[in-house]
């Protein structure tokens, strides 16, 4: 269960002046790019991946929401 995505969670570190930290910004990063390279393999282009398509679990871990796996989620093109 994933009850945050990365978009809500910038807004709620804003007003309180939290900064991600690095060993985060590379977390997310490595997901993304992970991501990426999964989707491809299903020969599909699935557009840009946004803020409000990653997810973030009470332990910090993300998941990336994409056609295949949310059925009303579609492509950029």
């Amino acid at each position: 269960y994933f009850p945050i995505n990365l978009a809500e969670e910038i807004v709620r570190r804003k007003p309180e002046g939290l900064k991600f930290k690095e060993s985060e910004l590379w977390y997310l990063l490595f997901s993304l790019v992970t991501a990426k390279i999964d989707l491809r393999k299903h020969g599909e282009r699935v557009g840009d991946i946004k803020p409000a398509n990653v997810f973030i679990d009470h332990e910090r871990r993300a998941k990336v929401v994409n056609i295949y796996s949310s059925s009303k989620e579609t492509t950029a093109f």
